[in-house]
């Protein structure tokens, strides 16, 4: 007799653990680890999907035992491995298994299947090739990507040299210095028959590998994790990961996840970029879980970008991680004092790059036509009528909600009603139109997440892009202006000045050689560092400032947030828990400036609750017990308990609990 043990997918975290089954003997043999089962649960005996996570002859459960009604599918798309991956993410973040299947394990296809199975019998019949000692080698390359590391990559394009197969071959390329390094590390692991997963923020950081890659001929090695892919196109590329062929897996956080089995290596690409942090449970940036992932399977590690987070830095100087940076010269950056949004220097750089019949970036904080806007009576900041947040003036010359993206057609000012509204700076549609009427004959590009451009031919041309959006230009820009650095780094964040930097580093990357960049207003100790790209002097400045502070990475911090009288429940005496004093902190209570909803429960039954929040700041040490701890107190407070939304009226968990929240920093 055999028995599985099953996750069960349900969202109710009281489910969320593995429950014994029989097998039937004509489903011993398809039911393995990983694959898909179809289960009784409950008195009703109602069938749920679940997984084999083990298989064994004995069950430690006495009596009677339910027996698995179906085995789904013979694929194994749940190995023990990325069992084990899931797992610790869940239990880090006081979550449940559920809520990370389905962001890991894409939707069936029967159809993209069948034919991955047929494709693996036809392989199988072959003869494994032999690795491959393909390299590319450039200036500044390390001997080796072996371990843990990080680096600081040269911001510019840079000659390569691809030593592949044969003589007949081998090529000569020009890469952005990242890129030569992703591709330099995916062929160490391929040349060892391991595969290796590249982690980028988007789209075009993608496209960019995949180009590269497929010039070197390497194209059919890459499985791609796109977030636009259709759930057929994803399924397939999961799939493609299951097999014995090591593969190149590039996509964004979602790529974190590949389930290869014979895992080289795993190299993250600015880990700065607000992206790579999940938004929804188990809200866990994609490096934390490149971490985890590394320290399962003792694989190789790459962190890298054009400037430096205080979490890297942090790992930097604890020794958990090694600077792999070789000494590169440093772009031509100059800085001004504030005044003018775009100053004389400014204008003189970008008729010179015109004059030489060159491109102009001129960078710039926010879309739309006007950043924000105001009331034209009181000066009150404008807000949406649906969820509160800033408006702006978009593309199209309509108010529009910077959160929630409404239209705001019939706006009145909150404080005295007026319907009057006056803009405020100018964001990118009204800059390109301004700077457009200053250098009549050139032409004039906008480049926004809503108005995409990737490529653009060289040539005489202004490119006005928001930070993330800019294009890449063949030969690339001869001058790059940084506009409104002010106000990316007074952004309501405390992360703003690492963002702030990674967006000027990324568009400075993007200069041609002999190109000179200008940041406006950055006449600042800051912008001193930046202009001579002392990258990890401001990342070792920016990780003693949160030092300082007690904020994280120094320590994690997490968020309870519900009616007072629950939320009071789960962190009544916490600290204790932990045997070393300070270990575990809790800040608070904070009434949140929110629309309160109805709680229902015995004893605020029909209520309108207020909504509170606590903060809970943790050293990592204590990390899993406190997780482990708070997981359960929440479970038996919202035993019973639901919070009613105010304006939609769904129902959902009384308290939310968050850790590593980095919306309250």
């Amino acid at each position: 007799m055999a028995f599985a043990k099953v996750a069960i997918e349900s969202p109710l975290p009281q489910l969320d653990r593995l429950f014994d089954y029989s097998i039937p003997e004509n489903l011993v043999e398809a039911c393995q680890p990983g694959v898909r089962v179809l289960v009784p649960f409950g008195k009703g005996g109602n069938s749920q999907d679940g997984f084999v996570v083990s298989v064994s002859q004995t069950t430690e459960v006495e009596g009677q035992l339910a027996q698995i009604e179906q085995v789904i599918s013979t694929v194994s798309v749940l190995p023990p491995s990325q069992y084990q991956l899931l797992r610790a993410i869940a239990d880090r973040q006081a979550g449940t298994l559920s809520e990370l299947t389905k962001l890991a394990v894409p939707k069936r296809s029967v159809r993209v299947e069948k034919a991955w199975l047929a494709a693996q019998a036809a392989d199988q019949a072959q003869a494994r090739p032999e690795p491959n000692e393909q390299v590319l080698s450039f200036r500044g390359r390390p001997d080796s990507y072996l371990g843990r590391s990080t680096l600081l990559a040269e911001p510019r394009h840079i000659d390569t040299r691809f030593a592949g197969i044969s003589v007949a071959e081998d090529k000569t390329l020009s890469l952005q210095g990242w890129i030569a390094h992703f591709v330099a590390f995916s062929l160490e692991q391929l040349a060892s028959g391991k595969s290796a997963v590249l982690v980028v923020p988007d789209f075009r950081d993608q496209n960019r590998l995949i180009a590269a890659l497929a010039a070197l001929g390497l194209q059919h090695s890459v499985a791609s994790f796109n977030t636009e892919q259709t759930p057929s196109a994803r399924y397939s590329a999961y799939l493609s990961c299951l097999g014995n062929q090591p593969v190149i897996v590039i996509g964004s956080r979602a790529a974190i996840y590949a389930p290869v089995a014979n895992l080289g290596g795993i190299a993250l690409w600015d880990d700065s970029d607000a992206s790579l942090q999940e938004p929804t449970a188990p809200y866990l940036h994609t490096r934390e879980i490149a971490l985890l992932r590394q320290q399962q399977t003792s694989c190789n590690l790459l962190f890298a970008g054009h400037s430096r987070t205080a979490e890297v830095q942090r790992l930097v100087e604890l020794g958990y991680l090694t600077d792999l940076t070789q000494p590169f010269a440093a772009p031509k950056i100059a800085v001004s004092d504030l005044g003018l949004r775009v100053d004389s220097m400014s204008y003189q750089a970008a008729r010179a790059a015109f004059a030489a019949g060159g491109a102009v970036l001129v960078q710039v904080a926010n879309t739309g036509h006007s950043s924000g806007t105001y009331c034209a009576d009181c000066g009150t900041r404008s807000q949406c009528n649906s969820c509160n947040g800033p408006l702006f003036i978009d593309d199209k010359s309509q108010p529009r909600c910077r959160w929630c993206s409404a239209l705001n057609l019939a706006v009145s000012c909150h404080s005295c009603g007026s319907p009057k509204l006056r803009q405020g700076t100018a964001g990118s549609t009204r800059t390109a139109a301004e700077l457009g009427k200053s250098f009549p004959g050139v032409a004039v590009t906008e480049a926004t997440w809503s108005h995409r451009v990737e490529q653009l031919k060289a040539g005489k041309r202004l490119v006005v892009a928001t930070p993330g959006a800019e294009p890449v230009i063949d030969g690339g820009y001869a001058a790059v202006i940084l506009l409104d650095g002010q106000r990316l780094l007074s952004k309501d964040t405390i992360r703003a000045t690492e963002q702030a930097v990674a967006a000027w580093s990324n568009a400075i990357s993007l200069l041609a050689p002999g190109g000179t960049a200008v940041g406006v207003g950055l006449a600042s100790p800051l912008g001193q560092k930046f202009a001579l790209w002392d990258q990890v002097a401001i990342a070792a400045q920016e990780l003693a400032g949160r030092r300082e502070l007690n904020f994280p990475p120094i320590f994690r911090l997490g968020t309870v947030t519900g009616p007072r009288q629950l939320v009071d429940q789960v962190v009544a005496q916490l600290d204790q828990i932990a045997t070393k004093t300070g270990a575990i902190e809790v800040l608070g209570p904070l009434k949140l400036d929110q629309q309160p909803g109805k709680t229902t429960s015995p004893g605020l039954a029909g209520l309108a609750e207020p909504i509170w929040r606590y903060l809970v700041r943790f050293e990592y040490g204590v990390g899993d017990k406190l997780a482990q701890e708070l997981k359960a107190r929440v479970l038996l407070v919202n035993a019973g308990n639901k919070a009613i939304n105010a304006k939609s009226g769904r129902a959902s968990r009384a308290v939310r609990l968050k850790l590593d929240d980095s919306e309250v920093i």
